[in-house]
């Protein structure tokens, strides 16, 4: 478990026990404020923490958190934070309903999602089998994710497109790896995008080549079997 999730989950835990948002934030900007410009380690974070709800009279609430356990012990957090699933089950039921061809799927279903969730609904799909040409087409039309702005979605849609060989969406593909350097984004897309027409791949990259990282360069014209 990486350090993040466990850091979250551990804040997570502790505003539940102060009594939510309304009571965790104002300690938040107190210990911002306290200690900016800073360094502190674990124990000071926990007495400041503890001294700051014993004045907000949640002493008995907090004599529940075991320290140790969250601050040295391996593995899963000890307590689990039981996250609600609510955001997540809509995506998870929206890409149920596209891998059976997307009938009767509308662009108002994602209508007040935020871009996590909709990210989420493309990482769902990237699991599955690759979807058919005609599901793709019947998906950009609806829901437009060519168009997108956002990075990470626009990378997760064309993801889906290339490993299914849909080629509608080509031309804001090689916009996205011009105007993109970042190896996250075009390390992936140009392996697909050489499976699906390699030459084209490898003719972007050499024209574009010199704006990237060196890095890059040499990673990418690796996947693309060209001399470094």
């Amino acid at each position: 478990i990486n350090a993040e999730y466990m850091g979250f989950c551990f804040l997570y835990y502790l505003q539940s026990l102060v009594g939510g948002k309304e009571h965790f934030r104002p300690w938040l900007r107190n210990y911002i404020e306290t200690f900016q410009y800073k360094a502190i380690n674990s124990l000071e974070f926990k007495t400041h923490f503890l001294e700051y709800f014993a004045a907000q009279g949640k002493t008995q609430a907090l004599e529940a958190v075991d320290w140790v356990a969250w601050f040295d012990n391996p593995g899963m957090p000890p307590v689990d934070p039981n996250f609600s699933t609510v955001l997540a089950d809509r995506c998870t039921a929206l890409a149920a309903r596209w891998k059976d061809g997307g009938e009767g799927c509308v662009k108002s279903d994602i209508d007040g999602w935020h871009s996590m969730q909709v990210m989420c609904f493309l990482d769902k799909l990237l699991k599955l089998p690759a979807l058919p040409l005609t599901t793709l087409a019947s998906m950009e039309s609806t829901l437009g994710f060519t168009s997108s702005r956002n990075s990470e979605i626009l990378f997760r849609w064309l993801k889906l497109c290339l490993r299914a060989g849909y080629t509608e969406p080509v031309p804001q593909l090689r916009n996205f790896l011009v105007r993109q350097g970042r190896m996250k984004y075009i390390r992936p897309l140009y392996r697909l995008y050489a499976k699906m027409d390699r030459a084209s791949a490898c003719a972007l990259f050499g024209e574009h080549r010199a704006q990237y990282h060196s890095i890059a360069q040499k990673m990418v014209a690796k996947d693309l079997a060209l001399e470094a």
